[in-house]
């Protein structure tokens, strides 16, 4: 999870990155037109500001970057073949 200090804040807050993923159909399989970042407290903030940035996109999926998550370990899908090996 990415953290961001509020500008123009009284005190320290920190606050969640998210994404949000803009589409111009309601096909699951297309490619997003535009992907932004926003900085919001919880998921239902950030979704009020994506849905208030959304424009002429038919739709708007919110999520936290996945390089963010923690969590993921990206070591365990590493192949132990060198590269260029086809065994």
């Amino acid at each position: 999870m990415l953290f961001v200090r509020r500008k123009g804040a009284k005190r320290e807050e920190l606050m969640v990155e998210w994404q949000a993923y803009y589409f111009d159909s309601f096909d699951n399989r297309s490619p997003p037109i535009r992907i932004i970042k926003i900085q919001a407290d919880n998921e239902d903030e950030a979704g009020r500001i994506a849905i208030a940035q959304m424009g002429r996109s038919m739709r708007v999926q919110v999520t936290r970057p996945v390089w963010g998550d923690k969590s993921i370990d990206l070591g365990s899908h590493a192949s132990n073949q060198p590269a260029g090996r086809c065994d």
